[in-house]
């Protein structure tokens, strides 16, 4: 994949196929998310804010491209453990995909919640990321996806919380 995506994003930065943004934007998160997959953290920052000025140039910045864009990058720092500055791009996100598409909107909304809650959980604001992940389990109940993995980030916020009752229910009603 990292080989693929690389030869692609050559392909375009050296002139020799013409490709608007959108496809540049693609290429250039398929790059950061494999440079991410094999630990080169570096590049793969950098090549995960690419497609966001990409997709804000080529289809507008509230654009679910480039609320996508911004929800990899948000994520990637969150589990690099720059988790102030992941809150902030994920919010952001977040805001301009609800102005999109609305507050319970069961595709994009939902995920960048569901990746909020996580990296909200991880920097122990509990709460709230109990707010982020109830609100993508009731979206999604009511669009017949499946809750798993909302409900499990959920148990564990109860675990850490010694809410173990509350946990075995969520847990059973996977």
């Amino acid at each position: 994949s990292l080989q693929y995506d690389q030869e692609a994003v050559q392909l375009f930065e050296s002139r020799a196929v013409d490709a608007n943004g959108v496809a540049r934007g693609g290429a250039y998160q398929s790059l950061g998310n494999s440079l991410n997959w094999v630990s080169r953290n570096d590049e793969a920052e950098r090549y995960l804010r690419k497609p966001i000025v990409e997709f804000e140039r080529a289809v507008g910045a509230d654009h679910p491209l480039a609320n996508d864009g911004r929800r990899e990058l948000g994520s990637f720092l969150g589990w690099i453990g720059r988790r102030e500055e992941s809150k902030d791009t994920l919010e952001g996100a977040l805001r301009s995909q609800i102005r999109r598409r609305g507050e319970d909107d069961p595709q994009l909304t939902s995920i960048i919640r569901l990746d909020l809650g996580r990296v909200l959980m991880m920097r122990g604001e509990y709460a709230e990321a109990e707010s982020q992940l109830q609100h993508v389990i009731k979206t999604w109940k009511v669009s017949g996806q499946p809750t798993n993995a909302p409900t499990m980030h959920l148990a564990r916020i109860h675990t850490e919380q010694g809410r173990f009752d509350v946990v075995m229910q969520e847990l059973e009603d996977i």
